[in-house]
């Protein structure tokens, strides 16, 4: 059972509901669903028998828009119908390095803004094949700080992205400007109770109450845009745009809009009113287009995705966990990517340290950020940002091996950037994503035990990663035709093979005659 649901958080419990969940599916029998509208909906697939499947809605007649012809006519249309993600900024696809707040690590007075320093200082003066750098505490900083390091990165030629919130709060997260809280509350720009008092509910960090911005609000929206045009005044371009999954029954918004629907139409708002931001501040101040990456979405006529040119899958945890942790990202970039949202950026090294079994969990291991990366790699994105309890763990925070592997993909990264800019340039023309499942390269594969752990950049590169703990080899299915492992040597026409995967390799193939990397 499947519940379409934004909600915070998708752990430990990944039934429940997911950050940004798509009311329909594309049907490996060639067929494609949509759920029109943005109340919850419950959904049992292979309820009855494998080709059965059921959906319900509350209190909403079911609009189902049902689409043929072929898997790949199935999502060319739908993806016309709710949005696909925007090309991004070329700088945004380079190598990323983003520090996030340490809730624990980085509760001493200065602590945090002397890892940013310390940051910067590593960047600028180390070999690093970095292209940015975000610091999403920016807000709470002394703004000539931020400043000065935001100027340091770009005279180095490294651009910046910091970080906005759905949300106002007098947390003690350490991401929110002082008296923005206070000046939302004051200026009535949040949703309210039915009195048209502010609704504030406990923030999902420690130390404060939490109000949500009122999207439907124009004096609300232009509020925004403010803090949109303020953030990127500090001479960076581009910025996580995070949460979206708070609205409560009982909220109340300016346009009227009941909560039980605002749920899931509210980051759809968000998205949509910081893209007009975005557009213009681009208008007054032509030069780096900006990119922004948002954690809640939801579909719609269009859709978040439509405004985006990026998400993140949100807080996965720091292990190998099939359900929340390395392995789990495969199959979220593969389903997102079908349906409209190819521009997926995982956060290498995973973020989240708790979950219901294990209060605590290990810091991020030396093996696990290696492969993390090995994952990342051969995808449109490759940031860095972890461990959210006791602050980010930079690739020079491991042992020097660590730090040459984690190098080593972002060079390989690089190598594919003009591939997967190619593909999603054609991808904004016709909805067939960058990452692709094996099924949409060959249908014969729809069933394979590999269709959720591996994945095509394309149609002639595919990737295995290895995504499981302490293993050395790695089974791969190989679509119909002849590959390369690593374009070089034997060639294989095998449907699977099982290849050596040590601790330095990421197994990838290329077709036979083809050279996707150049």
């Amino acid at each position: 059972d499947m519940t379409g649901w934004v909600l915070d958080y998708r752990y430990p419990d990944a039934s429940t509901g997911w950050y940004s969940p798509y009311p329909g599916f594309i049907s490996s029998r060639g067929y494609g669903v949509l759920l029109g509208g943005d109340r919850i909906s419950r959904w049992r697939m292979a309820s009855d028998s494998a080709r059965a499947w059921r959906v319900s809605k509350q209190g909403a007649t079911l609009r189902l828009s049902i689409v043929t012809g072929g898997s790949k006519q199935s999502i060319r249309r739908l993806t016309s119908i709710t949005g696909r993600h925007r090309v991004p900024p070329k700088w945004s696809t380079g190598a990323m390095l983003s520090r996030t707040i340490g809730i624990l690590g980085d509760s001493a007075p200065g602590s945090y803004q002397g890892r940013v320093a310390a940051d910067v200082d590593r960047i600028i003066a180390g070999d690093l094949p970095v292209a940015s750098y975000g610091f999403e505490g920016w807000a709470a900083l002394p703004r000539d700080f931020v400043d000065e390091q935001i100027a340091r990165l770009k005279a180095a030629g490294i651009k910046s992205f910091l970080y906005l919130r759905s949300f106002v709060s007098n947390d003690s997260a350490g991401t929110e400007k002082p008296g923005a809280f206070d000046e939302a509350i004051g200026r009535g720009l949040v949703a309210t109770k039915a009195d048209g008092t502010p609704y504030l509910f406990p923030s999902p960090f420690p130390g404060g109450q939490a109000a949500i911005v009122d999207f439907t609000d124009p004096a609300a929206v232009k509020w925004w845009r403010s803090r949109v045009f303020e953030l990127l005044e500090t001479g960076a371009v581009g910025f996580m745009n995070d949460f979206g999954e708070q609205v409560e029954p009982g909220m109340h918004f300016a346009d009227g809009t009941p909560a039980s629907v605002m749920h899931n139409r509210y980051p759809v708002l968000q998205a949509k009113v910081t893209r007009e931001a975005v557009d213009a501040w681009e208008k007054k101040h032509p030069g780096p287009k900006v990119f922004f990456f948002q954690r809640a979405g939801f579909s719609g006529r269009p859709g978040s995705a439509a405004y985006e040119n990026g998400q993140f899958p949100g807080d996965e945890t720091v292990d190998w966990q099939e359900g929340t942790g390395l392995p789990s990202i495969v199959p979220d970039m593969l389903n997102r990517a079908v349906l409209g949202s190819p521009g997926m950026t995982v956060d290498i090294g995973g973020y989240a340290q708790f979950t219901r079994e294990r209060p605590i969990l290990p810091a991020t291991s030396a093996e696990l950020f290696t492969r993390w990366s090995q994952a990342a790699a051969l995808t449109p994105f490759f940031r860095v940002h972890n461990s959210g309890l006791d602050g980010a763990r930079m690739p020079w925070d491991f042992d020097g091996p660590t730090l040459e592997r984690w190098k080593a993909m972002a060079r390989l990264h690089d190598r594919a950037r003009p591939l997967t800019r190619r593909l999603w340039d054609r991808f904004e023309e016709t909805g067939i994503p960058m990452t692709r499942p094996l099924w949409l390269v060959d249908p014969a594969l729809a069933r394979n035990a590999h269709a959720d752990d591996e994945w095509l950049l394309g149609n002639d590169l595919l990737v295995a990663p290895v995504l499981v703990e302490g293993a050395t080899t790695r089974e791969v299915a190989l679509p119909a035709g002849c590959w390369k492992l690593r374009g070089k040597g034997r060639a294989y026409r095998v449907p699977e093979v099982t290849v050596d995967a040590p601790i330095a390799s990421l197994p990838w193939f290329s077709r036979c005659g083809t050279r996707p990397l150049g």
